[in-house]
């Protein structure tokens, strides 16, 4: 699913706190919609095969395939995850906290 104003709060922090692989996408053109077929087609597998094939395994959690517009999101996605540009992906775990 695309990550916006509307989800963003619903998936990263949602009570299941799911890891999230999030990629950025350009806004249009071909590059996004391969990017997000790709993304789609990750999601299918890990359903299909619960992420048994890893080890360690994901302790159950929930796994969560989103993108985000990095043309909309770029300064918002470059100062939270570092990400610079389109095509750049980073899982996200916002049980964790990293403040002291």
């Amino acid at each position: 699913m695309e990550l916006g104003e509307g989800s963003f709060q619903e998936v990263m922090n949602a009570e299941s706190k799911p890891l999230v692989l999030l990629a950025s996408v350009s806004a249009s053109g071909i590059e996004r919609n391969q990017i997000v077929e790709m993304l789609r087609g990750f999601a299918a597998e890990w359903r299909r095969t619960g992420g048994s094939q890893y080890s360690p395994p994901h302790g159950g959690r929930q796994v969560v395939f989103v993108w985000m517009d990095q043309e909309r999101w770029a300064s918002w996605l470059k100062s939270m995850y570092g990400i610079k540009g389109p095509a750049q992906v980073v899982i996200v775990d916002h049980s964790v906290s990293l403040h002291t």
